[in-house]
């Protein structure tokens, strides 16, 4: 998108992206890191494939971030549970 979001648009379109174990998460990492490059963060993605399936990780720093500096770790799963069958 590139363009600034309200926090409600942001959740809407985040949700909206299959990241299910059985899809991957590499799309829902793609628009994480435009969406934090929009708001002038640091964003880089660490991939990688298992049976076929990309998943990808990321790390969001602010743009002039120094190791030596402290920081805050905030972790949190990209993917989903399949849902199982829709029947």
């Amino acid at each position: 998108t590139g363009a600034e979001l309200s926090l409600v648009e942001f959740c809407r379109q985040l949700t909206a992206i299959d990241s299910s174990i059985s899809h991957g998460t590499r799309e829902i990492a793609d628009f994480i890191v435009e969406q934090t490059k929009s708001w002038g963060l640091h964003s880089e993605i660490y991939t990688e494939s298992v049976n076929g399936i990309v998943n990808a990780n990321i790390v969001v720093r602010p743009n002039h971030f120094h190791a030596e500096q402290p920081g805050v770790l905030l972790v949190s799963r990209l993917d989903t549970l399949d849902p199982g069958d829709y029947g």
